[in-house]
């Protein structure tokens, strides 16, 4: 996102980075375009999978250890239930996750102290953030101008990203959150949000027959709470005492890095869908 500006302009990371962006978004063009809902879901597995094992990585910085095998069983559980029997089946089985990882910790583990159950909260905070939160990639597609739909989400967010780190790097002066993010701007965040609001109300009233004022709403609250999004995923990282989530992305870290602003926007925009469209 947003960054101050620095003396020069262009870097060798930054080419990496836009390099391996690049491909992100051809993948995510050509599945969108070209792929089925059970394609969309197996990407969706992928990612969750991913990102659950970096979340699980960075607590371990802090000796917050959770069960590696259930944890892989959690993500894997939670991904495909959407592809069994949409958001039914994925709320029925948050719940038997949860319910499995409270019975775990509350009766299976030897720890003695209550203090040392910090370790359950944390992992139900993952269960939802991520374990949950994504899966709504793969309902969203299943909806009615699935695809199109996706299209909107991918554009506002990626525009509000691109945006505000170009926007901070150009004019960038006033931190938008020193104590998490000391690099993200004002100026920065709001580059994004005016620039993504704009392409992405043309795309909604011309793609999707929405209103002018719903659109212009709609994408600005996407592009708020991408933003949110990302601010929660750096404290997560402040906290474990972390720079990157990962690895797997040349350029950006991990899939945590680079996927955080979905996980706020994605559930938020699968029941904008369902209860206003």
């Amino acid at each position: 996102m947003s960054e101050v500006s620095p003396t020069t302009w262009w870097s060798s990371n930054l080419t990496q980075r836009l390099l391996s962006g690049v491909v992100m978004m051809l993948v995510a063009i050509l599945s969108l375009a070209y792929g089925t809902t059970q394609w969309v879901g197996l990407l969706v597995l992928v990612v969750v999978i991913l990102g659950m094992q970096e979340y699980r990585a960075m607590l371990s910085q802090q000796n917050v250890h959770l069960n590696q095998r259930g944890w892989l069983y959690s993500a894997f559980l939670l991904s495909i239930s959407p592809l069994l029997g949409g958001i039914g089946a994925l709320n029925a089985m948050l719940i038997l996750v949860v319910g499995g990882w409270i019975l775990n910790e509350m009766v299976f583990s030897s720890k003695q102290r209550l203090e040392e159950l910090h370790s359950l909260g944390w992992a139900l905070f993952g269960l939802f953030w991520v374990g949950w939160s994504f899966p709504h990639m793969t309902l969203i597609k299943d909806l009615p101008h699935g695809e199109l739909n996706l299209c909107l989400l991918l554009v506002v967010i990626v525009l509000t990203d691109s945006l505000a780190y170009f926007g901070g790097r150009r004019f960038g002066k006033t931190s938008l959150a020193p104590g998490i993010s000391p690099k993200k701007t004002r100026e920065g965040s709001f580059c994004g949000t005016v620039g993504s609001m704009l392409v992405g109300s043309v795309i909604a009233v011309s793609w999707l027959e929405f209103s002018w004022p719903m659109a212009l709403l709609l994408t600005f609250l996407i592009s708020v709470l991408s933003q949110v999004g990302d601010l929660v995923e750096s404290k997560m990282k402040r906290l474990c005492g972390v720079k990157d989530s990962g690895k797997v992305l040349p350029g950006h870290g991990g899939i945590l890095d680079r996927l955080d602003s979905f996980l706020l926007t994605t559930p938020f925009f699968y029941y904008w869908i369902l209860l206003l469209a």
